[in-house]
Order: C-alpha cells, then sequence, then structure tokens
C-alpha cells in the first residue's frame, strides 16, 4: 500500500474531530468587544454554528461571557460606592440593567431553524454585550485610580458564583457534545460503529488528541478498497460542512451592517420598554432614586434607536435599497 497517497485523508479525519476553538469567555471582558465589521474571531465563532450543537455551544459561552460581566460590573459600582461616595453610579447600574435584560436575550435565543438566521443573532448580541462593556469601560476609566484597578485586579479574578460554575460545566458538556457527534458521524462515513469510543468523548474520558490517534488507526487498518470508499466520503462531508460554514459566514458579512443595526436597534426598543417597565416597578416600590435612574437609560435608548435608524436609513440609500 502507498501510505503516502493516504496522507490527505489522515490530515482530513484529524481535523474532522478537532476541537471547537476556545471562545473568549476565559479572557477580560475586553474580548467582547466588536467594531463595525464582522471581525476573525466572531468568523471563526459563528463558522461552527452548523447545527443545533454547534450554535448551543456559542450561545452557552457567550452567556457566561456576559454573566461574567454583569458580576465584574456589581463588584467595580460597588468598589466606587466604596472608595468615590462622591461619584455618581446611576449610570454604571443603568447599563448592568441593560446586560440583564441583554442576558436574557441570550439564553431565550433559538438555537434551531435558519442557520443564517442564528448566526446573526448571535452576531447582533455579542455586539451589544461588546458596546455595553465599551461603555462601562469608558466611564470607569475616568474614575478608577490606579489603587483601585490593582485591589479589583484581585477581586475580579476570584469572583465565586454558582451561576459562572454551572455555565462553565454547561460549556464543557456542549463541547463533549459537539466532539462526540464530529466522531459518531466520521466513524459513520468510515462504515464503523464504536458506542465505547463516543461515549468516552462525549464523557471527556477520551482527549481529542486520543480520539484522532484511534481514528488514524481504524483507517490504517480497514482494505485499501474501503479506503477509497472512506476517502471519497470523508472529503464529500468536508466539502458540504466547508461550504455551509462559509456561506454562514458570507451571509452574516453581507448582512452585518444593515440587519445587525436594525436588529440591534428592535432589541434597544424591546429593552426601553422593559426598562420603563421596571423603573414604574421601583416606582410604586417606593424606590424614587432608582426609577428615575432607569427610566433615564430608557430614553437615553430611544435616542440610540433614534441615531441606529438614521445610519442603517444612510447605509440602505447607499446601497439604494428601500426602507423597511
Amino acid at each position: 500500500m502507498n501510505a503516502k497517497k493516504y496522507l490527505p485523508i489522515l490530515f482530513l479525519l484529524a481535523i474532522m474531530v478537532l476541537a471547537p476553538v476556545a471562545f473568549a469567555e476565559d479572557n477580560s471582558d475586553e474580548e467582547l468587544g466588536q467594531e463595525d465589521e464582522l471581525d476573525e474571531e466572531t468568523e471563526e465563532e459563528i463558522g461552527l454554528m452548523v447545527n443545533q450543537l454547534g450554535a448551543e455551544y456559542r450561545y452557552l459561552q457567550l452567556e457566561r461571557a456576559v454573566t461574567k460581566s454583569i458580576l465584574s460590573g456589581a463588584k467595580i459600582v460597588e468598589l466606587i460606592t466604596v472608595n468615590h461616595s462622591e461619584e455618581d453610579v446611576n449610570s454604571l447600574n443603568a447599563i448592568l440593567d441593560e446586560m440583564e435584560i441583554l442576558l436574557e436575550d441570550i439564553q431565550n435565543a433559538p438555537r434551531e431553524g435558519d442557520l443564517n438566521e442564528i448566526a446573526l443573532a448571535f452576531v447582533e448580541m455579542k455586539k451589544d454585550a461588546g458596546d455595553l462593556v465599551k461603555e462601562f469601560r469608558e466611564i470607569t476609566r475616568e474614575i478608577l485610580t490606579p489603587e483601585d484597578k490593582n485591589e479589583l485586579r484581585s477581586d475580579l479574578q476570584e469572583i465565586q458564583s454558582e451561576v459562572l460554575d454551572n455555565l462553565r460545566e454547561a460549556v464543557g458538556e456542549a463541547k463533549r457534545t459537539w466532539n462526540a457527534n464530529r466522531t459518531e458521524l466520521l466513524l459513520e462515513k468510515m462504515g464503523i460503529s464504536n458506542v465505547e469510543l463516543v461515549a468516552k468523548v462525549l464523557s471527556g474520558e477520551s482527549k481529542i488528541s486520543q480520539v484522532k490517534n484511534e481514528i488514524k488507526e481504524i483507517f490504517r487498518n480497514i482494505g485499501d478498497e474501503n479506503k477509497n470508499m472512506v476517502t471519497q466520503r470523508v472529503r464529500e462531508e468536508s466539502t458540504k460542512r466547508k461550504v455551509l460554514k462559509n456561506s454562514i459566514i458570507s451571509n452574516a458579512k453581507n448582512q452585518f451592517t444593515v440587519r445587525v443595526i436594525g436588529k440591534a436597534n428592535e432589541r434597544i426598543q424591546v429593552r426601553a420598554e422593559k426598562l420603563m417597565a421596571k423603573s414604574e416597578t421601583a416606582l410604586e416600590n417606593g424606590f424614587e432614586n432608582r426609577s428615575k435612574r432607569i427610566e433615564s437609560k430608557a430614553e437615553s435608548l430611544e435616542l440610540k434607536s433614534e441615531k441606529l435608524e438614521a445610519v442603517a436609513e444612510k447605509v440602505r440609500n447607499k446601497r439604494g435599497e428601500k426602507s423597511q
């Protein structure tokens, strides 16, 4: 047998069971920031959303990142309240209120259906989160001293939360489920059933490097005639997945400006309504200052909505599109 002949397919076998790329949720909140164009990191993230499992994995990562931002923000507000009592933290608390509403949107986002729509919604909500983190950071930058930042550095690293722990476990489980699904699909293309191997991937007992080696060994041990058949099947599956991935990314790029602005505008309007409702509830319960703070944020969101619509209209006019 000519071993070199099958080197490309062995490479494909390895690629098809690689673990998904890690998300920024393990890094600082700055990773949530996003410009007005689709960046390479986001492209890679939505490139994984070729099925429900990939969508679930990415949304859980985003949920954990936003949750961590909210908890970190609360810690920062607490420190400012103690160390800089003269500072007004109403605007910071209002941003955290909006982030909590965004978190609900992320938790309720569909994972099934039109893959292009699912990926676009992810891009839109990730951008919203990045914008809110950026707004929060810009305000605190003017308040926090170097001493405050040193104090916060250790506090933020030690944030303990049952919610975060549960989300970390959920992200890990979603990652293992994705890998188990990819392993099972690849074995199916090879005409082999290996329930034990798939179960080990799902439980985390088998690492991806071990799985790759085991699958390559299985491939080496099948006959040349079957190797040719497997080679064809794997190449077809790889091509199919690549086409779908590129389609999702291309659609997101083409739709990014108008759709992201338009959808973000819709969500901003919904959040403004929810904030107004929270403001009324706070007032009814005797929390007048909190009510005014939330109402002010809702009004600023309405202004932001108007500005976004103006930008979207400008882009549509440039493209020669009609307003929706």
